[in-house]
């Protein structure tokens, strides 16, 4: 038939077979049906020929096509929209008539640049793919442009003179674009209220975006002129005003008007007001202004007239022959010091007036400093010296000095002092002559005299009492005396002076306390020694006893011990022992490997003290050895399994293995085998405190190779089978076979070769095994076909009793369970029914063998599966 679209049902212009004689047509499938869409679709017709006699029964195919319907989409130009606006279900919002995904192009939330007709596409493709074509649609949107937003406020007032800049001319828009300002940056707007700013804005994007512009308005308040006048240097009471002090400018062009006057004489006086007051000449743009400054007006100073005087000596009041100042004005003068005023001695000291004008408004009070010297008076004196007791030095103390030629008046004021004298010598001796040196004046008015001389006298010099104390001493027993010495009281001898002579004990030499006395010991005649004795003290000497060390095996008796000693003087030996020394261990001969300390006490000797130095006794490990038996060979296979050293100490063993990618040493003596081949296996004992290592002892260990057999499957049928059809399933690769219980099992499960008879796809699984008893397993699946390769169905039924064709038989029916038999004679009455036909049918309906002829069959062989048809013939006796 020509081909279709689908949707369309088959009719009589599919459905159209003829044939030469008369019958009836059956269409698969029948009128009315619709096909999914496809090619090569099959129509089958059987025929049944109305001369069922002479005609037999036949069947015709042919191929239809059926193409797939094409859906219809709905789709109107959406509305026009804005340049910036998203695309969202207002504007992509086709349907189709069918059961799909829209996809379109652009996709959503997608913003189209403006623009006139702009293509909007949807691509649909439906859910039923098979029936169905994909479509697409297109329509047309209009996109305008958008306006710009221009944002700019009113600027600040500003002030004549003033150019315009960003800080006026700072609009904004909306977007990126170009902005031109009138009037333009820089200008300068003469004074105004609400003068017009203007800007004309141009996008960057003139395709999506349209000109615009904006207009602010803007005051310009008038400047205020700069006067620039700095305050006036000081002047003096007497200088009239000029153009020095009357000097003010202005930053514009205009008339300067001055209070006070230009020539004006100011009294003295600080912070006087000068004022100028500016009227500009361009009066549109520019203020009034006036400015104040201030200025200080100095009082003058008057001349004073005063010459140095001549000099005086103490005691000579102040006249007018020194106080004799004059003044260039009128005033009063007051001096300093004040007449009749009598000066210390001096050189250089000053005399002041004090001048105070009558016109103090305008003058100011001066004073003036002249010099004078005062020269000092001449005076003698003369002391008493002290006696001493020798010191070393011939240095006298001085005491009751007195002056002559002091004034009266000063004789409280002025003293003679200074310890400076001096004895003819040092040493001791009576009515010793003193002289004095560097004796001087002293008291508030000292520096009024000058000391002309000073007389000599006598005194005595005494010896001076010192102590001496002998210093204890001691030494060890065998040791020469160390030196005698002794500690003179605190500042005993004067530098320079020495002690002369040296001390001396008692005799003896053994242990003890010995006297030290004075001897020769002497300081000389201007000295009284006191003596303090001392003793020397003979001490014990250190004598060492040190025990020897010493060593034995584990389990062994300690040795005898002995020491050594030192510290004996001269030849004397142990034998100068009252008491000999005791020498013990804490170790036995059960004592664990180790160090044990050897410890002496008890000597007695009368000059020795005695200490000890302990010895140690070192007990060292005892040997052992190790016995380990040859090893029988393994497979690779074999599970983990023990080693069985032995060490002769009962120390546990070690392991290691010389190569573990054929076996290692796991949870301390079991072996792993990890692959085939000769490994050696050593046995170690490290020893502990007590025992040494022991040798080591390596034993061979042969791992014998234990493959997986490769077992392998071959089908005498290849992968697939006819439902009902038997195979042989031969496996190889190893000794002995299971195969394990599956579907259609017929024979064989314990030998190489399984025969089966699957009545669905199965996998049968066998499992191999080697001469050790090493299996593996594989699988092979068997694809079976209900393509009724296999199915006999027998065209002769002759139920006669003779063993041969006694019951129609359908060979391998057995394999669909769910099939329904049904027989018809010519007439199309049913003859014979059944369901699961099982091969039992003898030709008989109720009970009658049928007569003679051919009957039609109809084999249903279950849902989805298929059906035979064909003729069956009963022959009779």
């Amino acid at each position: 038939p020509a081909d279709i679209i689908y949707g369309t049902a088959l009719t009589a212009t599919q459905l159209n077979a003829t044939s030469n004689v008369a019958g009836t047509f059956a269409y698969t499938p029948v009128s009315g049906t619709i096909l999914s869409a496809g090619a090569n679709q099959n129509l089958k017709v059987d025929f049944t020929p109305t001369d069922a006699a002479n005609y037999a029964a036949v069947s015709k195919t042919v191929t239809i096509n059926v193409v797939k319907a094409t859906p219809v989409i709905t789709w109107a130009n959406p509305a026009d929209i804005t340049y910036g606006t998203a695309l969202t279900a207002t504007q992509l919002n086709a349907t189709a008539s069918v059961a799909g995904t829209l996809t379109y192009t652009p996709a959503l939330a997608t913003i189209l640049n403006a623009g006139a007709n702009q293509n909007l596409k949807v691509d649909f493709v439906p859910t039923d793919a098979a029936n169905y074509a994909t479509a697409s649609k297109t329509v047309t949107i209009n996109v305008a442009k958008a306006i710009p937003i221009i944002t700019w406020a009113n600027p600040a007032d500003i002030t004549y003179g003033t150019a315009l800049t960003a800080t006026q001319l700072n609009a904004t828009a909306s977007v990126a674009g170009t902005m031109a300002y009138l009037p333009v940056s820089g200008t300068v707007l003469n004074a105004g209220a609400n003068q017009n700013l203007k800007v004309d804005f141009v996008p960057t994007d003139a395709a999506n975006y349209a000109t615009a512009s904006k207009t602010v308005t803007i005051n310009v308040a008038k400047a205020t002129p700069v006067i620039t006048w700095a305050k006036p240097a000081d002047i003096t009471y007497g200088t009239a005003l000029t153009a020095t002090q009357l000097n003010a400018t202005a930053s514009v062009a205009g008339t300067l008007t001055y209070l006070p006057v230009l020539g004006t004489v100011l009294n003295a006086g600080a912070n006087q007001n000068l004022k100028v007051d500016f009227v500009p000449s361009d009066a549109a743009n520019y203020a009034i202004t006036s400015k104040t400054v201030t200025i200080n007006v100095a009082k003058a100073t008057p001349v004073i007239t005063w010459a140095n005087p001549a000099d005086i000596t103490y005691g000579t009041a102040l006249t007018a022959t020194q106080l004799n100042a004059s003044s260039n004005v009128a005033g009063t003068f007051v001096y300093t010091p004040a007449l009749t005023t009598i000066l210390n001695a001096g050189a250089n000291q000053n005399l002041k007036v004090d001048f105070t004008p009558t016109d103090l408004v305008n003058y100011l009070p001066l004073s003036k400093t002249v010099i004078l010297n005062v020269n000092r008076k001449s005076v003698t004196g003369s002391f008493v010296a002290s006696n001493k007791i020798y010191d070393g030095t011939t240095v006298a103390t001085v005491i009751n000095p007195t002056l002559t030629g002091v004034l009266v008046a000063d004789q409280a004021s002025v003293n003679l002092t200074g310890n400076t004298a001096v004895f003819a010598d040092k040493n001791v001796g009576t009515a010793k002559i003193v002289t004095a040196s560097g004796m001087t004046l002293t008291g508030i008015k000292a520096a009024n005299y000058n000391l002309t001389a000073v007389a000599s006298t006598s005194a005595n010099i005494t010896a001076k009492p010192i102590s001496i104390t002998a210093d204890a001493r001691n030494k060890l027993y065998g040791d020469v005396d160390p030196a005698l010495t002794y500690t003179l009281s605190s500042s005993a001898l004067i530098t320079g002076d020495v002690i002369t002579g040296s001390l001396a004990r008692t005799a003896g030499e053994n242990a003890g306390s010995y006297v030290i006395n004075l001897n020769s010991l002497s300081a000389g005649n201007n000295y009284l020694i006191t003596f303090n004795a001392a003793s020397l003290v003979i001490n014990r000497k250190g004598l060492v006893v040190t025990i020897d060390n010493k060593t034995k095996a584990y389990l062994a008796p300690n040795p005898i011990f002995t020491a050594s000693y030192s510290g004996f003087v001269g030849t004397e030996s142990g034998a100068v022992l009252t008491t000999p020394v005791s020498i013990v261990s804490t170790a036995t001969a059960t004592s664990p490997a180790g160090s044990y300390p050897i410890t002496g006490s008890g000597a007695v000797a009368a000059n020795y003290s005695i200490s000890y130095v302990a010895g140690t006794l070192t007990i060292l490990a005892s040997p052992q050895i190790i016995a380990f038996n040859a090893l029988a060979n393994k497979l690779s296979t074999d599970p983990v399994f023990d080693l069985s050293a032995t060490s002769s100490s009962g120390l546990s063993i070690s392991y290691s293995s010389s190569n573990t990618n054929i076996a290692r040493i796991v949870n301390g003596n079991q072996v792993e085998i990890r692959g085939p081949g000769t490994v050696t296996i050593t046995a170690n004992q490290g020893g502990d405190a007590n025992f040494a290592a022991a040798a080591a002892v390596s034993q061979n260990l042969t791992i014998i190779d234990n493959p997986a057999p490769n077992v392998r499957i071959a089908s005498n049928k290849g992968t697939s089978v006819s439902k009902g059809e038997t195979a042989i399933l031969t496996a190889s690769g190893a000794l002995t076979y299971q195969w394990s219980n599956a579907n259609g099992v017929v024979s064989g499960q314990n030998t190489a070769a399984l025969t089966v008879r699957p009545n669905s796809n199965t996998t049968y699984t066998v499992t191999g095994f080697n001469q050790f008893g090493r299996s593996s397993t594989q699988s092979f699946t068997l694809e079976v076909r209900a393509d009724f390769q296999v199915l006999n169905i027998m065209n002769v039924l002759t139920p006669n009793g003779d063993g041969k064709n006694d019951t129609w038989i359908v060979e391998n029916i057995d394999m669909y369970p769910n099939n329904l038999v049904k027989v018809f004679d010519r007439a199309g009455k049913s003859v014979f029914e059944m369901k699961a036909y099982n091969n039992n049918w003898d030709g008989t309906y109720k009970g009658r063998v049928l007569p003679e002829g051919s009957y039609y069959y109809i084999i249903d062989f279950g849902p989805g599966i298929g059906v035979r048809k064909g003729y069956i013939t009963i022959i009779g006796q």
